[in-house]
């Protein structure tokens, strides 16, 4: 048996990737996730039900460009009999402000959301639904270990499930847009 590669053409310019926007919403404030659709393999863009009143909300963190690493790594740590992917998302908060220290707190105890997650060019990936939600897994006070360092929060969601971060067929209007 052969296995044939499909060509790809990456897009001219800057090196593909980059993570831009991180939306979150609470597991809870979803009604549903409708499943992948079949010619477009994106969630449909009106496959996301939020219940009345609730939307995605922006989570600020600090770029790559202000020389902290922010991204998300999912890895393939399961076998062809029982697929499993686990996602990681790494971002960075600055500051200490008690608002930006509640706010965290208060994320970490919600315990289950869901993540849109939005590159440079433009795609969103969705990490998480109703069922599966991910988690915010730690939660880190970065004091700043030398002068250049920037204090702040180290931030990392997690999120494990059969068929990891999945394309996402609406904009970021459609997951702020609040639930009807």
């Amino acid at each position: 048996m052969s296995l044939v590669l499909a060509d790809f053409d990456m897009p001219e310019g800057s090196a593909s990737g980059g993570l831009d926007e991180l939306y979150i919403i609470k597991a809870s404030d979803l009604v549903s996730i409708a499943p992948i659709d079949g010619t477009s393999k994106k969630i449909p863009a009106n496959g996301i039900v939020k219940k009345t009143g609730k939307k995605f909300y922006r989570f600020d963190f600090l770029k790559n460009s202000e020389k902290v690493k922010a991204g998300t790594t999912t890895n393939d740590i399961g076998t062809p009999q029982a697929p499993a992917y686990e996602t990681i998302a790494k971002v960075r908060i600055k500051g200490h402000d008690a608002a930006a220290t509640d706010y965290l707190r208060n994320i970490r105890a919600l315990g289950r959301l869901v993540i849109a997650q939005v590159t440079q060019e433009g795609p969103i990936r969705i990490i998480g639904d109703v069922k599966a939600p991910a988690i915010m897994q730690k939660l880190t006070d970065m004091q700043g270990e030398d002068l250049e360092e920037i204090a702040g929060f180290e931030v990392e969601f997690y999120h494990k499930s059969k068929n990891g971060p999945q394309h996402y067929d609406g904009d970021v209007d459609d997951l702020t847009t609040v639930g009807a």
